[in-house]
């Protein structure tokens, strides 16, 4: 198994290397995020950049491509460096079959460990509505253990998504369910997503994030047009359903769109009843151009990491324990 992780490896960074040059032989990409961002508690630091292209090439071939390095620090350094990628044919009638494969490795004074990924999805896309299933298999060192995700995501207009999903553990008796919105009116955007085990309901943590951006020239707050860019207050809680607000996490934040697609991000996290947790100050950089995602799968992960704390966003890893913790 080492030399198939090996092999895997390297046959990862090659399709992240392609990546980089595919802009300029593809006709065209789908969605571009990069990302970046530091954040402190005064004791442990976090930074990290991590970079995503969807490609349309025009023949019926798409191919995604993510990677990403981040170092945390404080008692310990922590680096991880991962690539991840998907190639797929549209073999007609919105349907496309896809390969991935990927791994990461940790680097740390305790382990240098390893892990590759890979595995078979299929895609289906309509006018609104979209689903996918994809199979994964995740070969580290102490073993490996597979996953079947399958996603599903309701469009309606422009402006709202649902997606819903499940993520069961193969031979493990164990499921993870998503649902949740995007919702954008005029300036407000609501994320709102719950994840639960097999007991539903009853046992389910919700994460939430919103935000409201203020165009230049509103006065709501007074003067919110800074250098002519339009200005974001943001908010969001994280935490068990039957308990919100005595566990979990809430965040506070301003941003500052800088370009039509580049965003900086400055917000404050505080950890709910863990007396040994400090506050989290972090700066968050992003860029993103479009929306959909080649992958269903991709585009579920994405929505449901939307309420993710800024803290957290730039810290490079796959899906270890399945995508919902994306």
């Amino acid at each position: 198994m080492t030399f198939m992780r090996n092999y895997l490896s390297n046959a990862a960074c090659a399709v992240l290397a392609a990546g980089l040059a595919a802009p300029a032989v593809a006709e065209g990409g789908n969605y571009v995020n990069y990302r970046g961002g530091y954040t402190s508690d005064g004791d442990y630091s976090l930074y990290g950049l991590i970079g995503e292209r969807d490609l349309s090439f025009g023949n019926g071939f798409e191919a995604s491509i993510a990677g990403g390095y981040s170092v945390a620090s404080g008692f310990f350094t922590d680096k991880h460096f991962f690539a991840l990628g998907t190639i797929g044919y549209n073999i007609g009638s919105n349907v496309t079959p896809y390969v991935r494969l990927g791994f990461d490795n940790w680097d740390s004074p305790f382990f240098n460990e390893t892990q590759t990924t890979y595995g078979l999805g299929v895609d289906w896309r309509g006018a609104q509505f979209a689903t996918g299933l994809e199979y994964r298999v995740f070969d580290h060192e102490f073993g490996e253990f597979e996953t079947l995700q399958f996603a599903a995501i309701y469009s309606p207009t422009d402006n709202i998504d649902v997606y819903a999903g499940a993520l069961d553990y193969v031979g493990e008796d164990f499921t993870l369910y998503s649902l949740g919105t995007d919702l954008q009116l005029g300036g407000f955007r609501a994320n709102v997503g719950l994840l639960m085990d097999e007991d539903f309901l009853s046992d389910a943590y919700l994460t939430s994030r919103f935000e409201y951006g203020f165009a230049p020239g509103d006065s709501i707050f007074g003067p919110s047009s800074f250098f002519g860019n339009e200005l974001f207050v943001f908010a969001g809680v994280n935490g068990p359903l039957d308990a919100l607000g005595d566990y979990g996490t809430r965040e506070f934040g301003l941003g500052l769109k800088v370009s039509e697609n580049t965003r900086i991000d400055l917000s404050y996290l505080d950890y709910v009843s863990c007396e040994s947790c400090d506050e989290d100050i972090s700066l968050y950089i992003s860029f993103e151009k479009g929306k959909k995602r080649l992958r269903v799968v991709d585009e579920f992960n994405d929505a449901s990491s939307r309420t993710t704390p800024n803290s957290w966003r730039t810290y490079a890893y796959t899906e270890y324990y399945g995508a919902f913790f994306d």
